[in-house]
């Protein structure tokens, strides 16, 4: 009998194994619905998911859901799930594949939360369980991919919240920061961003025949670029702690892009996390884009502190599912 994870559970799991895990063999063995003390059983011999948070989410693919406990929880659902859309990380330890997964956590999840979960699955980091942080990894998914799986899952409850956040998807981020940075400035004003246009993420930019003579680099790829507005924006935390040769580096990556006709704007931690610097930052992008500061919601400053409670994980509880989907832990 498998066992099929679900909600953050199988975003745990997808996490773990940041390559694409196999889809389990289709069988009889997937309609069944195990009972929770099995579940616990499970769990508590397989060290794999001893760190998961709890309580555990498990699919009922039977429609048959036995009583929660406090270690495990059941959920039904009304289409069938086909084999292919599963992953079998560990044998007989299945969870939803990361287009089912992203839908059922949209159910419950703040719009900003979602969003992020939604870049780390299309983008090529993914967060650390183990000690803070994030590591390269291979994106999971697409934001087609997702769009194509809330089409087919159309009276699913988390189908609706899924739709709305689809058109700001975004993939090949390369850490949580940048992410949250291309959310805060593109989202709109009435999910608490500042409405810019929306930058392209790690876009790669080659200087072509023209530009050789400007830099000896085949390549630059930038975190956030405009490129009708030949605009950069590069996030640096760790600028005001940077050695001689690192800051020698970067203005010589700033000269050769600005050779090529790109502007660099680099944004450090307390311009982001500063509201007051991060004002800053925002009017000198809306100078250099050409667009103007109109902000029509009433309640803006509002819904900009809760979008940065969850892309940025401040004031997040030490409990709270945002955090896990934030920080992992």
């Amino acid at each position: 009998m498998k066992i099929i994870f679900c909600k953050h559970t199988a975003l745990f799991l997808l996490r773990m194994f940041s390559r694409r895990a196999p889809a389990p063999a289709a069988g009889r063995e997937l309609a069944r619905t195990p009972s929770a003390a099995y579940v616990a059983k499970v769990a508590c011999d397989n060290p794999l998911l001893a760190e998961c948070p709890r309580p555990l989410h498990v699919l009922a693919p039977d429609g048959k859901r036995p009583r929660n406990t406090a270690d495990v929880v059941f959920h039904t659902w009304s289409a069938r799930v086909p084999a292919a859309q599963l992953r079998e990380p560990v044998e007989g330890l299945c969870c939803l594949g990361p287009e089912l997964a992203l839908l059922h956590l949209a159910a419950d999840l703040h719009p900003a939360a979602l969003l992020m979960v939604a870049h780390e699955l299309c983008g090529r980091y993914r967060i650390r369980l183990e000690q803070p942080g994030f590591f390269e990894a291979e994106p999971l998914t697409t934001p087609r991919r997702i769009a194509a799986c809330g089409r087919a899952n159309a009276g699913a409850p988390g189908a609706k919240p899924l739709r709305g956040a689809i058109p700001h998807m975004g993939g090949n981020a390369h850490s949580p920061m940048e992410a949250a940075v291309a959310l805060l400035l593109g989202l709109p004003n009435r999910l608490g961003g500042l409405g810019l246009p929306r930058p392209e993420l790690n876009r790669r930019v080659t200087p072509g025949r023209r530009g050789r003579e400007a830099t000896s680099a085949s390549f630059y790829d930038c975190d956030l670029l405009w490129p009708e507005a030949r605009l950069a924006l590069e996030y640096d935390s760790d600028l005001c702690h940077a050695d001689a040769d690192r800051l020698n580096s970067d203005a010589a990556r700033r000269t050769a892009l600005l050779a090529l006709g790109i502007t660099v704007v680099t944004a450090t931690h307390d311009q982001i996390y500063q509201p007051r610097q991060f004002r800053q930052l925002e009017t000198t992008l809306r100078r250099q884009l050409g667009v103007r500061r109109q902000i029509r919601c009433r309640d803006f400053e509002q819904r900009q502190r809760e979008l940065r409670r969850h892309v940025l994980g401040v004031g997040l509880g030490q409990d709270a599912i945002a955090r896990f989907i934030r920080f992992g832990s």
